[in-house]
């Protein structure tokens, strides 16, 4: 595991993404969520992310879209 890599977790379930926040977080990650398409889309124009962990089946934009 890459200590310190900028993570982006895309679910739509929202515990998915605290409980892997949290374990990566442990793990020295820094792990931004996004719970939707179009939220990740802004994330990822904010700033670049080492990983992108996306939910491919997600309502409105799912993941291939993304």
């Amino acid at each position: 595991m890459i200590e310190n890599a900028n993570i982006l977790m895309l679910d739509d379930n929202t515990s998915l993404c605290k409980s892997m926040s949290f374990i990566l977080g442990r793990k020295g990650c820094d792990v931004t969520t996004a719970n939707d398409g179009l939220e990740a889309i802004g994330k990822v124009e904010e700033g670049p992310f080492d990983v992108i962990f996306m939910d491919i089946k997600m309502p409105g934009i799912n993941g291939v879209d993304t």
